[in-house]
């Protein structure tokens, strides 16, 4: 009430969800019924009046240009179904940009509420809450931090193990709820039981319920029913007042147990084969008449349909009197039940079945890893994936499992797993199909970084030689596309063209944005390794605005990252900077792992061509530090090239030195880490007058560049190092030699970029080849008058 008189005078949007054992981790079970509570919206009303709510609500306060967007995908948060839209098509067929949309509609209807009025989040039994209502919620406080917005959450001390340091960063406050006083519980006692209550029997009371006011409130409830025992414990004691319930009202309490803390009256009618509702309903009433269940209305008083257990133990004490063999009848009749009508939560339905040993909990389990990846729960989808497992996955049924795991290890940046899960996908997984070409794809993903080199050639051939006939679904357009990048990486331009070539041909009509910014990726790629700085930057630039369309931001961050690095190459400093900047936030509001150390890199480098050699060591140091714990052997092997560069561009060039030699003697890095790691080593050595061992480093990045098939950005640094190395020696006409060789293959690379203003920028601003041109310049007109 201060919140609200203090921040407006208009009523605030107030949004209230409660957890459910049942559905613990159900994805966003928490937010979707705190937000259906907002908008008057229960199941008891037709679809179509839902919707109409639902629509009602997002356009009060949204343009009419967001509004289709953030219902539609609103909708799906809260289970309400809508028209469907191209874009809720794609998002479907990929849980992390599903999870993206999620996000992005959630922030902007409450940035257009948080705009217009107050808004109170109210979370009860948050220790049953779910990671992605969390998340969701974290990220609003972050973007929102000026905004009217209060958040209260209700919770057992459980709480914090399930959700340690709960939005502490947002200057949570916790107040933890003591003991009652014993003076309280014997007011509370005397109340309930009358005055001429023996002080002995009260004493004892007081004594066993230890401030606990629910356990007191039980004993009270148990004495007033003419009980003297005190049992161990309060769900004993609860066992025996439900043995001593009426046979009708035990066997409503025992199937309600079944389906958790809420359940709905159609629900235990199901479980009991009761077709009477009215018989239902009575019995019902006398369970809340008799305060063991409560009535679950709307604001407005409307009934829900369901009902609720008044505490946990109360419902655990009522399963606990089920034997074996109801408990695995009554879960396969709740799932059965769930199922069909319409219960969206894929793990509640799942853990239904595996209780019952039904092994239609595998699939099951397969849809709640899904769900789980939607709502970036990325740890949850590999538990859910794994419990699919343990059920006895076979087969197809297996691999479907093995695959959302190598994808979410990947995103954990946990390549070694993504690795193994993703093979033992591929081996239960039809060749050639949909998931099998995924699978793939995730393999490749997880080797290439950990520089295998020949492992992604392989997969690459094996994806070609099984999918030359299969028709493109999503999976295979994804798998070829981000499959021709890794080929790049790996210097096999030609299996990369292949991979990528039937995908130009595709009508973009045809495809949804997700798959138009991957396609996009992939061919950008292709112009880099060409030389086409232009082309590129503009392919990466499309590829971002299509991600950014569909809302996926991992994808957005990486072709952003990327976008920077073609800027960098160019001498585009300020614009990189931007696009490093933008990146980097991207990348840490998304949980792109692997990304940050490669930015902070790249980002250190251009500090220090700025002549900052304090930003950039920062920089550096901080990206070091975050290399140390990757498992991507070219990632990690590039990003330790690169510090021994900005080493010597900041004037430390001992460290240079060790750094660039350290990473040089490792053969398992790859010809193009190689590359880096020899042009850095000798330039470090010529600056330190080590000439012999300069020209042996120079030489060894040179024979480097000669094996690669695309053209390089190190490749100015490399001639022009090799050239500085030979006037060193006092080799004059090899320095010559080999400073025209330089600046003749930097003008073909000029040639390559078709924009102008670029051209020129990558000739006089990139510090390698503007030193290029110049002693070029200057030695080749020393011969010619010599000559």
């Amino acid at each position: 009430h201060e919140f609200l008189h203090r921040s407006s005078t208009d009523d605030a949007a107030l949004c209230v969800g409660a957890g459910d054992p049942m559905r613990a981790g159900a994805p966003f079970g928490l937010l979707g019924s705190a937000l259906r509570s907002c908008f008057g919206i229960h199941s008891s009303l037709k679809e179509s009046v839902q919707r109409e709510l639902l629509e009602l609500r997002v356009r009060r306060h949204l343009p009419r240009a967001d509004a289709e967007r953030v219902t539609s995908f609103l909708g799906e948060l809260m289970d309400v179904t809508v028209a469907e839209t191209v874009a809720l098509r794609a998002a479907r067929q990929d849980p992390l940009l599903m999870a993206d949309q999620l996000l992005r509609a959630w922030e902007d209807w409450l940035a257009a509420e948080s705009t217009a009025h107050p808004v109170l989040l109210i979370f009860d039994d948050m220790h049953w809450g779910d990671l992605p209502t969390v998340k969701f919620v974290d990220s609003a406080l972050q973007r929102f931090a000026d905004r009217r917005i209060f958040v209260l959450a209700l919770g057992r001390s459980e709480m914090h193990q399930t959700f340690p340091q709960l939005w502490a960063e947002h200057g949570a406050t916790a107040l933890h709820l003591r003991k009652l006083p014993r003076k309280a519980c014997e007011q509370l006692a005397r109340q309930l039981l009358g005055s001429d209550t023996e002080p002995d029997h009260l004493v004892r009371l007081i004594e066993h319920a230890d401030g606990n006011a629910f356990y007191l409130e039980e004993l009270i409830r148990s004495a007033a029913e003419g009980s003297r025992e005190l049992p161990a414990s309060v769900l004993a004691m609860l066992q025996l007042r439900i043995a001593a319930l009426p046979d009708e009202l035990r066997l409503v309490l025992r199937a309600g147990s079944v389906f958790g803390g809420t359940f709905a009256q159609a629900g235990a009618g199901s479980l009991l084969g009761e077709d009477d509702p009215s018989v239902l309903r009575e019995s019902l009433g006398e369970l809340v008449r008799r305060e063991w269940l409560t009535h679950n209305r709307d604001r407005s008083g409307v009934d829900k349909g369901t009902y609720a257990f008044r505490h946990d133990l109360v419902r655990e004490a009522a399963y606990r009197t089920l034997t074996d063999e109801d408990r695995v009848l009554g879960h396969r009749l709740a799932a059965d039940w769930l199922e069909a009508n319409g219960e969206t939560a894929a793990i509640v339905i799942a853990e239904h079945l595996d209780r019952a040993g039904d092994p239609r909990a595998i699939e099951w389990y397969r849809r709640a890893a899904e769900q789980a990846m939607e709502g970036n729960d990325l740890s949850a989808a590999i538990a859910r994936a794994e419990r699919g497992v343990q059920c006895g996955a076979e087969k197809e049924a297996l691999g479907g499992l093995r695959v959302v795991q190598a994808e979410a290890h990947n995103w954990l940046a946990q390549h070694d797993e993504a690795e193994r899960r993703a093979g033992e996908a591929m081996a239960q997984l039809p060749p050639g199909s949909a998931l099998w070409a995924h699978a793939v794809h995730q393999r490749s993903w997880a080797v290439c970084v950990r520089g295998q080199s020949s492992e992604v050639k392989l997969l690459a051939e094996q994806l070609l030689a099984h999918t030359a006939t299969e028709p493109l679904t999503r999976l295979h357009v994804m798998a070829r596309a981000h499959m021709s990048h890794h080929q790049h990486l790996i210097n096999m331009s030609d299996t990369a063209a292949a991979l990528v070539e039937p995908l130009s041909t595709l009508a973009p009509s045809t495809l949804d944005e997700g798959q138009r910014g991957t396609i996009a990726y992939a061919l950008a790629h292709q112009q880099k390794s060409m030389g086409n700085l232009s082309e590129c930057a503009r392919l990466l630039k499309k590829a971002s605005a299509e991600f950014r369309a569909a809302n996926d931001g991992r994808q957005t961050c990486l072709s952003i990252a990327n976008l920077g690095d073609v800027l960098s190459a160019l001498g585009m400093y300020a614009e990189a900077r931007s696009a490093f900047d933008e990146a980097l936030e991207l990348g840490r509001t998304h949980g792109v792992l692997s990304t940050e150390a490669t930015v902070l890199t790249s980002i250190a480098l251009c500090r220090a061509f700025a002549g900052k050699p304090t930003e950039a060591l920062a920089s550096a140091s901080a990206a070091m530090r975050l290399f140390e714990g990757s498992t991507s052997r070219e990632e990690s092997g590039m990003g330790r090239a690169m510090y021994a560069r900005i080493l010597y561009e900041t004037g430390d060039f001992v460290g240079a030195e060790r750094e660039a030699r350290s990473v040089a003697a490792q053969s398992c890095f790859s010809a193009r880490v190689q590359l880096g790691a020899c042009a850095v080593h000798a330039q470090t050595l010529l600056v330190l007058n080590r000439l012999e061992e300069a020209r042996e480093r120079a030489d060894c990045a040179l024979r480097a560049l000669d094996t690669l098939q695309s053209v390089e950005d190190l490749e100015s640094l490399t001639r022009l190092v090799h050239a500085e190395v030979e006037h060193a020696r006092g080799d004059q006409p090899a320095a010559r030699a080999a400073i025209q060789r330089a600046r003749e293959r930097l003008l073909v690379r000029a040639e390559l970029i078709e924009d102008a203003s670029q051209r020129q920028s990558f000739l006089e601003n990139v510090p390698d080849n503007a030193r290029t041109l110049a002693l070029a310049s200057e030695w080749l007109q020393e011969d010619a008058l010599v000559n």
